[in-house]
């Protein structure tokens, strides 16, 4: 419900293109929010019952970049608010996952932190 704004549900991707002008100018909150209705179109997303299982795997696909997108973000995010152990644990969960941005959470670790 928090995510329609004048009865148009926006695009996931336009909103994580928001959040991530908001984290480089600062605007924390404006991030903040921004990140948090992307997380909850995409946990609304996934409960969709799609017509076959191949439209299903590919919007699930779509949604998995769209999420590491956002977990990117969101440690980009601890780190311009000064949450060092907070976001050190994003980008290691980041590693972890092995995903798209694997390599980049890897050298901010390595160039930041010295890990």
């Amino acid at each position: 419900a928090d995510l329609i704004i004048n009865n148009v549900i926006p695009n996931v991707d336009e909103i994580l293109e928001e959040a991530y002008k908001c984290i480089g100018i600062g605007d924390i909150d404006s991030a903040e929010r921004k990140l948090k209705a992307v997380e909850n179109a995409i946990a609304d997303q996934r409960k969709e019952v799609y017509e076959s299982v191949e439209v299903k795997e590919y919007n699930d696909a779509i949604l998995d970049i769209q999420q590491q997108e956002a977990e990117w973000y969101r440690a980009l995010l601890l780190m311009r608010e000064g949450k060092v152990y907070k976001s050190k644990k994003a980008l290691v969960i980041i590693i972890e996952k092995n995903g798209l941005y694997a390599d980049s959470a890897r050298n901010l670790l390595d160039t930041k932190f010295g890990l």
